[in-house]
C-alpha cells in the first residue's frame, strides 16, 4: 500500500491524498482503518504516545502481558500449576517447562523407580506416565491430602532436574547409572529446597531425608495470613477522600468516582462523572483531581487537612515522584501534586476492596 501526499492544483494551499493499492486485502485494511478513525475520539494529551492497554499506566511489561494471557486463555492456568508454582529455583522451573515442550533430550524412564520409592514413602500407590506432561498433571491430580501439599508438589521438579544432572554426568563425565544414588539425591534435594521454601519451619534436613512425611506437622510459616482489610475513617481534625477511575476495555470512554467522609464516617460529598477516552491511568489521575477540586471547593472544610487515598499506586507513586511519568501525563500529575504539596495532602494507596464505594461511584459514571 503507498500512501501519497501532495499539493492540490486547484487550490494552492491545500493538500490532497494520494492511495495505491496493490490488493483487495489492502484496500480493506483502509477501509478498516478509516472505519476506526471515524468512530473514535482524540484525548486532549499535550505529546502523542503509545499506550499498553494490558496495564492501568499504559507501560508495557512482560508481567502484564501474562496477566492478560491468563484472563483470556484458561488453558494458561494449566502451566501454573503444572511449573510456575514459586516452589522451585527458577531455572528449575523454566528447565521444566522446556521438559513439558519436550525441548530437551531427557527422559522419564531412569527416574521411574526413583519416583515409585518416594510414593512409597509418601503413602501414595501410582503409575508414573511417560509423557512428561501427562506425569505432572497425574501427579498434581492424584487427590493427595492438602497436609501433604507442599513437599508434594517439590518432588516432580526435584526428579527431573536430579535426573538431568545425573544424565549430564554420565554423558559427560562416564559416570555410571546408578538408581539407588538417584534416590537418596533426590530425597536430599528435597530436603533442601523444603528447608529454602519454608526456612522457619521446625523440621531439620536431616529429618525429612529420613521420612518425607514429617514435614505434615511441622508449622509451615511460609502460607499467606488472611487480612481482613476496612476502610478506617480519619482523625479528628482530618477528612478523607477515597478516589477511583475506570476505563471501559476499548479505553473508549470512562467514569470517575470519589466520596468524602469526615473522623465520624459521615459523607459530606461525593461526586460520579464520566470522562473522554485513555487509558485506565488517565481516569485514576483525573479521579485524584476532582477529588482534590471538591475538597477545596468546600468553604466549610477550611481548617480541616485532607488524606486522599487511591488503589492506582502507580498514581500515588507518580505525584510523589514526577520523575518516571510519561510526557502524556506529566501536566495532568504536576497540577495535582503542586496542591498536594502546597496543602499538606496525606496521599497513599490502598488495596482494591479498601476503596469498593468509590469503585461503583467510578463505574456508576461511565453512564
Amino acid at each position: 500500500m503507498i500512501l501519497g501526499l501532495a499539493r492540490s492544483r486547484s487550490e494552492s494551499n491545500s493538500l490532497a491524498f494520494s492511495l495505491f493499492v496493490r490488493t483487495n486485502q489492502e484496500l480493506e485494511i483502509w477501509d478498516s482503518l478509516l472505519a476506526l478513525l471515524q468512530g473514535g475520539r482524540f484525548s486532549n494529551f499535550d505529546y502523542d504516545w503509545l499506550s499498553w492497554t494490558g496495564s492501568e499506566s499504559g507501560k508495557f511489561s512482560v508481567k502484564t502481558v501474562i496477566h492478560n494471557l491468563h484472563s483470556k486463555f484458561p488453558s494458561y492456568k494449566e502451566w501454573n500449576m503444572l511449573v510456575w508454582r514459586g516452589v522451585a529455583p527458577p531455572k528449575v522451573e523454566i528447565f521444566s517447562w522446556l521438559v513439558i515442550r519436550q525441548r530437551i533430550p531427557v527422559r522419564l524412564h531412569c527416574g521411574l523407580e526413583c519416583l515409585d520409592e518416594m510414593c512409597s514413602l509418601l503413602g501414595v500407590v501410582a503409575g508414573i506416565p511417560d509423557d512428561p506432561k501427562s506425569f505432572l498433571l497425574a501427579w498434581h491430580g492424584c487427590g493427595v491430602s492438602k497436609s501433604k501439599d507442599s513437599i508434594w508438589h517439590l518432588i516432580p521438579f526435584v526428579v527431573l532436574w536430579t535426573i538431568w544432572l545425573f544424565r549430564n554426568d554420565i554423558i559427560f563425565s562416564k559416570s555410571l547409572l546408578d538408581c539407588t544414588q538417584i534416590f537418596f539425591l533426590v530425597r536430599a534435594r528435597v530436603a533442601s529446597w523444603f528447608k529454602a521454601n519454608w526456612p522457619e519451619s521446625d523440621c531439620s534436613a536431616e529429618a525429612i531425608i529420613s521420612d518425607p512425611l514429617i514435614t505434615d506437622k511441622c508449622s509451615l510459616l511460609r502460607s499467606e495470613t488472611l487480612v481482613l482489610h476496612v476502610w478506617e475513617a480519619p482523625p479528628f481534625g482530618f477528612v478523607k477522600i477515597n478516589v477511583d477511575g475506570v476505563m471501559v476495555t476499548d479505553g473508549s470512554k470512562g467514569g470517575i468516582g470519589g466520596i468524602l467522609r469526615d473522623s465520624t464516617g459521615t459523607c459530606l460529598a461525593s461526586f460520579s462523572l464520566p470522562i473522554g477516552p485513555g487509558p485506565a491511568v488517565l481516569a485514576e489521575l483525573e479521579a485524584v483531581k476532582q477529588g482534590l477540586e471538591l475538597f477545596f471547593s468546600l468553604s466549610e472544610l477550611q481548617g480541616s487537612r485532607l488524606i486522599l487515598e487511591s488503589d492506582c499506586s502507580t498514581v500515588v507513586d507518580w505525584i510523589s515522584n514526577l520523575t518516571p511519568c510519561p510526557p502524556a501525563f506529566v501536566s495532568l500529575v504536576h497540577c495535582c501534586r503542586v496542591r498536594v504539596e502546597a496543602n499538606e495532602v496525606i496521599i497513599r494507596h490502598i488495596t482494591r476492596n479498601i476503596n469498593v464505594d468509590a469503585d461503583t461511584l467510578a463505574k456508576a459514571g461511565i453512564g
